[in-house]
């Protein structure tokens, strides 16, 4: 007859358990969707990417022959041909390179959404940056309610609790009714023999055993606690340099979008008027299609980092940073 309350405690153990159960699936759900999404972001970057080295293979192209033609006419030195045909030479091998990292990103992608490696992915939708709140305070307080870890130490807690309240009341004694019939062969009876008896456990001839559990359910509960507090600070610690990586590349996307890719289309597209007028040398030229080429490329890597770095974010913090109602739901099932 428990009239201690003993399975009660034990159900909310179990149930505690259970949760913390629940939380480590999330956690390693989030894991995979952060992964599928950072390789869904470099697939994109691989496409664009070799869009910018198609664009820049045909301009050099196209430079390679004006410097050819010039050579034939005495206008153009041998060397500077041979320059815009080995930067040529050196875009295709770069190409193929591309072309193997949008292979990688689409074997992984087909193996995290448990496909052949082999079947065929089509373009990804064109990337952007979306508006999102990222402010510290709100993450602070996205990241203490929803993270799974944390859910995982105050679960623990709760157990711990329990198991300290099971501890106490183990020393009261739970009685047990027992009720039994007994039949004898050939009686005439259909119960020859009927016992009853009320019995219970004795924990006080043994105190030591049950002080000694309770200590120990104590210090667990205190270990638990702690615990919570290092995973508080772990997950701050986290969200404020997971913060300054979004930052930073979301500062370099801006940069380059904004100024670096237009500058250096400018600058490129007013030298190639110079060196067709005589007033700039072809080193010049070549030297400002470099320039074009390398910051058009760096930009696009940036945005494929700065949206890696934000699934990432959002896989710390436990939830979507895009959505306004990510808030403060407790991520309980």
């Amino acid at each position: 007859i428990p009239i201690t309350g003993k399975n009660l405690v034990r159900g909310r153990i179990a149930a505690a358990e259970a949760f913390s159960a629940f939380q480590e699936a999330r956690r390693a759900q989030l894991d995979v969707i952060a992964k599928a999404r950072a390789t869904y972001f470099q697939l994109a970057n691989a496409y664009d990417q070799l869009e910018i080295n198609n664009k820049n293979l045909t301009s050099l192209k196209q430079i390679a022959d004006i410097s050819r033609s010039r050579y034939e006419t005495g206008l153009e030195t041998a060397a500077n041909a041979l320059i815009a045909e080995t930067d040529y030479s050196k875009l295709q091998e770069t190409r193929r390179d591309l072309e193997r990292n949008l292979s990688d990103a689409q074997s992984q992608l087909n193996t995290l959404m448990n496909r052949d490696a082999f079947a065929p992915l089509g373009p990804p939708a064109g990337a952007t940056i979306s508006a999102a709140d990222l402010s510290a305070s709100r993450l602070q307080a996205i990241a203490l309610a929803q993270r799974p870890e944390l859910q995982m130490a105050r679960a623990k807690i709760d157990g711990e609790k329990s198991k300290l309240q099971l501890a106490h009341r183990a020393w009261i004694p739970d009685p047990a009714v027992n009720l039994k019939g007994q039949r004898y062969n050939d009686a005439a009876e259909a119960v020859s023999e009927f016992d009853a008896g009320v019995s219970f456990t004795i924990p006080w001839v043994n105190p030591g055993k049950y002080s000694a559990a309770v200590r120990e359910a104590r210090a667990n509960f205190a270990a638990a606690e702690q615990g919570f507090e290092r995973e508080q600070k772990e997950a701050l610690r986290l969200v404020r340099d997971q913060l300054a990586k979004v930052e930073t590349f979301h500062h370099h996307v801006e940069l380059f979008r904004d100024k670096l890719v237009p500058q250096s289309q400018q600058a490129f597209e007013a030298t190639r008027l110079s060196y067709e007028s005589g007033k700039a040398t072809f080193l010049d030229w070549i030297t400002a299609q470099r320039n074009l080429r390398d910051i058009e490329a760096m930009g696009r890597d940036h945005l494929a980092h700065y949206q890696m770095a934000v699934a990432e974010l959002e896989a710390v913090i436990g939830a979507n940073v895009y959505s306004p109602a990510a808030g403060l739901s407790n991520g309980r099932k």
